[in-house]
């Protein structure tokens, strides 16, 4: 907060400082059309702090207004001189200066963010990873009761996979993950969150939504990716899921991730293919 109220007073100091030099050296009878180049300072600032095309070149068309209005009211340009010249050259290279700040700052931005996007993104079936989980569940449970809304995590496997891999390879394998993803995305809700956890583990994370309402949205995924198309080499594959499901009891982060977890083991020991809803929710049922 200390820096962001730093930078605007070195804004305003930036932007008063060469309208009082200019009028003292005016006063004087000196003219100093460079001093303008001060501007620069609290123009690069802004920059920094809003990395954008719009704000360059409004920044930009701004300083240059304003230099070009205090200066032809003080010195009341009436025709071509070398003042008049100096100054018009100022500001060309001003702009210059600014548009190659400008484009570097956006350019690196887009990297940060482009970094920042794949350290939170699976790059084989492009949702979320492990690390976006623990970032993001950290902030949903404080979210879920300080709004008192239900929070219910989703956690499945793909059934039999090393199968899937030993038998047609593990190049059908990825695909399987692919495919399983793009049915996954298609059957959930766009505020759903859904994250690959690491190999055949996949996890939805679903706000504001009740345990019923959780345990319907899930059994639909599973029926969906029963049903879908799965052909890899002109062969079809069946592909199913097993499913643990957990709504969130104001345990800790690891007691609410190991209860839907062990709800997981239970589908798979129970024959696959199937949705358990942990004991440890109201109401628990099991889709079989």
């Amino acid at each position: 907060m200390k820096y962001r109220y730093l930078n605007w007073i070195i804004i305003l100091v930036g932007t008063a400082l060469p309208i009082i030099i200019d009028t003292i050296a005016d006063n004087h009878g000196d003219h100093y059309p460079f001093i303008w180049s001060i501007a620069l300072i609290p123009s690069i600032i802004i920059i920094f702090r809003y990395p954008s095309w719009n704000v360059v070149i409004g920044t930009a068309i701004f300083y240059s207004l304003f230099e070009l209005t205090i200066e032809l009211n003080q010195e009341g340009f009436t025709q071509f001189s070398l003042d008049l010249l100096t100054l018009v050259l100022g500001i060309i290279v001003n702009w210059s200066i600014l548009l190659t700040v400008g484009y570097l700052r956006i350019k690196t931005e887009k990297l940060v963010r482009k970094v920042e996007e794949m350290s939170i993104t699976d790059p084989l079936t492009e949702v979320y990873n492990r690390r976006y989980f623990d970032l993001y569940i950290e902030q949903a449970i404080p979210l879920s009761k300080r709004m008192s809304k239900s929070l219910i995590l989703v956690m499945f496997d793909i059934d039999h996979f090393k199968s899937v891999n030993d038998t047609y390879g593990h190049v059908c394998g990825d695909y399987a993950l692919k495919h399983i993803t793009n049915v996954i995305k298609r059957n959930v809700r766009d505020t759903d969150v859904v994250i690959r956890m690491g190999g055949e583990e996949f996890a939805i994370l679903l706000l504001e939504t009740s345990l019923e309402e959780g345990s319907e949205i899930a059994e639909h995924v599973r029926k969906a990716v029963e049903d879908s198309n799965f052909i890899y080499n002109n062969q079809q594959v069946l592909i199913t899921i097993s499913l643990g499901l957990n709504e969130y009891k104001s345990e800790k982060v690891d007691q609410f991730i190991e209860k839907t977890d062990q709800a997981l083991y239970k589908a798979k020991a129970n024959g696959r293919n199937q949705l358990v809803v942990s004991s440890d929710s109201s109401n628990s049922f099991c889709f079989c």
